[in-house]
C-alpha cells in the first residue's frame, strides 16, 4: 500500500498491541504492524474489482470481518484455513545470505521448538507462539562444513530423554551444561566410527539408524553399512549391507535411509534402484519395475521419493505415478496419480496421523489414506509457494500437531492439522467474480471465499 495518494479511512480499530484494524474506501481492508510497519490483507481477491466503494467496515470481536459494499453485507471469516506466516529473525546476525527453512521439532518436556534453516550457524529455539528464544551454535570445524555458510543440518530429532540430535556435517547431541551442539564423537568416544557425515537420520524405539553420505572411502566396509546408535547407552553397531547393492565400479549414489515402525524393514536406493532390507535375516529385496534410464525429479537430494507409511507400507513417486506396496510380498497394491499441473517437490509421512503429505510447486495436498480423503493447500491458503520446481527450497514438517512449511524465506508457515483435516470437503479453486450476460452479479458472500 502507498500513500502518496490520498486515502480516505474508513475504519479503525485496535485489534491485539502492535496490530490494527484499518479501512479504506477504495480498496480492502487490511491489518496494519506497527512493529514492521506493514500491511496484510484480511481478505484477497484475485481480479480487480471496478472500485471498492467499501462503505463500511466492521471486525467481530472473534477476528471475523463484516463489510458493506455496493450497498450490500459481506462476510470473511478470518479464522479459516489459513497458513500463519512468521518472521524469524536472529538478533545480531549479520550474515546476507537468506535463511531456507530445513526442519522443525518439538520438545514436548520443555515446551519449545527446534528450527533449522539452511544458511544459519546454529538451531533456532522458538517458544509455543514461535516468537525466538535463542540460538544453540555449533562447536568444531569439519571438513564438510561450508565456510560461512553454517552447518547444513538435514534432520533433528528429539530422543526418549528429551535430547536433542542433529544431522549436520557430522551427528551432533546437544550438551545442556554449554548450551551448544557438540559432535557426537566428542561427547562418546566409542562412537568414534561417526567421524563421517551422515546423509540422513532415522530414530525407531530409542535407535537413530543412518547411513554414510561421505563418498570419498568408497572401499571402507563401514561405508557401506547402515549404523545403529543406542540414545541411551551410546553403543554402537552396525549392519552390512549386501554387496549385490552396489554397483561393479563400488559406486555409491545413496537415496534416503526409510525404516517402518516396526524395525522389520529398511528403504534404501543406490542410484536409480530401491531395495528392501529385512533387519532380522540381512535378506535383500529390489523393489521391481523402478530401473530407470534418465533421473526424474523424484532424485534430488531432499526430495523422499520412496516413504513409509504408519500401516508400514512403502510409497514410491516416480514420473507422476505413486505407487503403494504391500512390505512382505512387495507385491504393489494401488496406485495414486500424482497432480499434472504441478512438480512433486517432496512426500513427508505425518506420523501417528495415516496422512501423506506431498508438496507440490503450487501447493500442498494431504492425503489420508485410512479415509481416503485428500486437504489441498494453496495460495487461498495462504501459503508462499512457487509456480516452477525450485526443489532445493521445498521443505515440510510435522511438530506439535502443526505442519510447517517453506520455501527461500526468512519466515516460518504452520497450519493446526486438526483445522484442516476438519474440512467438510477439499477447497480445490475460488471464484473471483460471477458475471451474467456480462453484467457483474454481486453475492451476499466476499468473492474469494466462493469455494465449490
Amino acid at each position: 500500500m502507498s500513500l502518496d495518494k490520498k486515502i480516505i479511512f474508513s475504519y479503525f480499530k485496535r485489534k491485539n498491541e502492535h496490530e490494527y484494524y484499518v479501512a479504506y474506501a477504495d480498496g480492502l481492508p487490511a491489518i496494519f504492524d506497527t512493529k514492521t510497519l506493514q500491511y496484510s490483507f484480511t481478505s484477497r481477491i484475485d481480479k480487480k474489482l471496478p472500485g471498492i466503494k467499501l462503505q463500511s467496515f466492521f471486525a467481530d470481536d472473534a477476528g471475523n470481518s463484516w463489510a458493506v459494499i455496493y450497498g450490500q453485507l459481506f462476510y470473511a471469516n478470518t479464522n479459516q484455513n489459513k497458513f500463519k506466516t512468521h518472521p524469524v529473525f536472529e538478533p545480531g546476525r549479520k550474515e546476507k545470505t537468506p535463511l531456507v527453512f530445513k526442519t522443525i521439532t518439538w520438545n514436548e518436556s520443555k515446551q519449545v521448538y527446534y528450527a533449522a534453516f539452511e544458511n544459519s550457524n546454529g538451531i533456532y529455539v522458538l517458544n509455543k507462539g514461535m516468537e525466538y528464544l535463542k540460538t544453540i551454535y555449533f562447536t568444531g570445524s569439519h571438513k564438510n562444513s561450508p565456510a560461512g555458510k553454517g552447518v547444513p543440518v538435514t534432520d533433528l530429532v528429539i530422543d526418549d530423554k528429551g535430547r536433542l540430535w542433529a544431522n549436520g556435517d557430522v551427528l551432533y547431541l546437544y550438551d545442556s551444561v554449554r548450551s551448544i551442539m557438540k559432535p557426537v564423537i566428542e561427547i562418546a568416544p566409542a562412537l568414534k566410527i561417526l567421524k563421517y557425515q551422515l546423509h540422513n537420520i532415522v530414530l525407531r524405539k530409542g535407535t537413530i539408524y543412518a547411513i554414510p553420505s561421505d563418498t570419498s572411502l568408497k572401499s571402507e566396509n563401514s561405508l557401506k553399512s547402515i549404523y545403529k546408535i543406542n540414545t541411551v547407552q551410546f553403543t554402537f553397531d552396525s549392519i552390512l549391507l549386501p554387496v549385490k547393492m552396489f554397483f561393479e565400479s563400488g559406486i555409491r549414489e545413496y537415496g534416503v535411509l526409510e525404516i517402518d515402525q516396526g524395525c522389520n524393514y529398511a528403504y534404501l536406493s543406490n542410484g536409480r534402484v530401491l531395495y528392501q532390507l529385512n533387519l532380522r535375516n540381512n535378506d535383500l529385496r529390489m523393489v521391481k519395475g523402478l530401473q530407470f534410464t534418465t533421473k526424474p525429479y523424484a532424485f534430488f537430494k531432499n526430495f523422499h521419493w520412496y516413504n513409509v507409511d504408519d500401516d508400514d507400507k512403502l510409497w514410491v513417486s516416480s514420473f507422476g505415478i505413486i505407487r503403494i506396496f504391500e512390505p512382505v510380498s512387495l507385491r504393489e497394491i494401488r496406485k495414486e496419480a500424482t497432480d499434472p499441473d504441478s512438480y512433486l517437490l517432496q512426500t513427508v509421512n505425518i506420523s501417528g496421523k495415516g496422512i501423506m503429505a506431498f508438496y507440490y510447486s503450487t501447493g500442498i495436498k494431504l492425503f489420508d489414506y485410512r479415509r481416503r480423503k485428500d486437504y489441498k493447500l494453496s495460495l487461498s491458503n495462504d501459503l508462499i509457494a512457487y509456480l516452477n520446481p525450485m526443489i532445493a527450497y521445498a521443505n515440510i514438517s510435522f511438530a506439535n500437531n502443526y505442519l510447517f512449511a517453506g520455501v527461500e524465506t526468512p519466515a516460518l508457515q504452520y497450519i493446526s492439522l486438526d483445522s484442516v483435516t476438519s474440512q467438510k470437503q477439499s477447497r480445490a479453486c475460488y471464484l473471483s467474480k460471477i458475471t451474467i450476460n456480462n453484467k457483474l452479479y454481486t453475492t451476499d458472500t466476499l468473492p474469494e471465499y466462493l469455494h465449490d
